[in-house]
């Protein structure tokens, strides 16, 4: 059953920057954006495919649109070492500063009773820091979030990986008072308290994998971007960063104690076990390195100390199989044999 929806009111199109916005002060009575996903899609780069053809056929019709033989890609918001001659670290900055800018125009154009949405989506902690960095930053603070599946389980880059099947709404509002500070235990308080009946609405809903610690993250931000920044007792300030390893570890708690039930509560499951399970459980045997680091920190244990239960490879930490392990030490039974486990142990 379809809907349609007709209007008198025209719509508005305008092509431009989102650093350099074409309206008033308190214009809008909402914004709604789904941002750039930090490294994740060259956006420009693909448009390309489509732009060609585009010029060929309409781009008479439409000549300020296209001057240019490709789509103009030196204002893009993306981290893309590429366009910075290769230094990783100035692509970083380069993004960062463009979505503070971008972030710091919609908070202009908002009325102050003004909502704005933004959706995202990131396995990277990195790219989350950099997201909530600029929205606290501008003077936004989270009212609401929830995960919503938007991603076809049938594409090619959820083939046999722990790609995001979901990205999390985040409905905010401009928050009222300058330099308001939060105390962190307060603050963590309040998290928990946020955190943990959503979690169990999370559970319930069949959301898993690294859709869940991601889905956590909007629910941790309602405390946290209620002030313009957090400190600690002694007056340390708390980094997003910091911020973002403490929803990991209720995260973490939650999800052991529904993965192991009252073996996680009796505290019998040593730390690389809770490592292995958590990690499986949340990314499959692959997980982005940085990630399976902070997962073996939660747990008591460091990559090192796993041994041979991990292989890191870059970027890319992998846990190994049974065969894999046994096969780095040359192991045999002591009839000469191996030992008989499944090609998939």
């Amino acid at each position: 059953m379809g809907c349609s929806f007709a209007s008198d009111v025209p719509a508005s199109v305008h092509r431009g920057t989102a650093t350099r916005l074409p309206f008033p002060d308190g214009y809008f009575d909402a914004v709604v954006t789904d941002p750039p996903y930090y490294d994740a899609v060259p956006y420009a780069d693909l448009s390309d495919f489509f732009y060609v053809w585009l010029r060929r056929t309409v781009g008479h019709l439409y000549p300020e649109h296209f001057r240019t033989p490709l789509t103009p890609k030196g204002q893009e918001a993306v981290q893309n070492p590429v366009r910075h001659g290769g230094d990783n670290e100035k692509a970083k900055r380069f993004f960062e500063e463009m979505m503070g800018e971008a972030f710091r125009e919609m908070h202009r154009v908002l009325k102050p009773e003004g909502k704005a949405t933004v959706v995202f989506a990131h396995k990277s902690t990195e790219a989350w820091e950099t997201l909530i960095s600029a929205l606290i930053g501008a003077g936004f603070q989270v009212e609401a979030s929830w995960p919503l599946q938007t991603e076809m389980q049938t594409r090619l880059r959820a083939r046999g990986s722990a790609a995001l099947a979901s990205s999390t709404f985040l409905s905010c509002t401009k928050r009222v008072g300058q330099g308001t500070v939060g105390l962190f235990a307060q603050v963590r308080e309040e998290m928990q308290k946020t955190i943990q009946p959503r979690l169990e609405e999370f559970w319930d809903s069949g959301i898993r994998a690294a859709d869940f610690f991601m889905a956590a993250i909007g629910p941790g931000l309602e405390a946290f971007s209620r002030y313009d920044e957090v400190r600690r007792a002694d007056g340390r300030r708390v980094e997003v960063g910091e911020f973002l390893d403490e929803v990991r570890k209720i995260v973490l708690e939650f999800a052991l104690e529904r993965v192991l039930g009252a073996e996680a509560e009796a505290g019998a499951v040593d730390g690389p076990t809770q490592f292995a399970l958590l990690t499986l459980w949340a990314y499959g045997l692959e997980a982005p390195s940085d990630e399976a680091r902070k997962i073996a920190q939660s747990t008591g244990v460091s990559l090192p100390e796993l041994g041979s239960l991990v292989r890191v490879e870059g970027e890319k930490t992998r846990i190994q199989k049974a065969r894999e392990r046994l096969s780095r030490f040359s192991l045999k039974s002591p009839h000469g044999c191996s030992p008989p486990y499944p090609p998939d142990a």
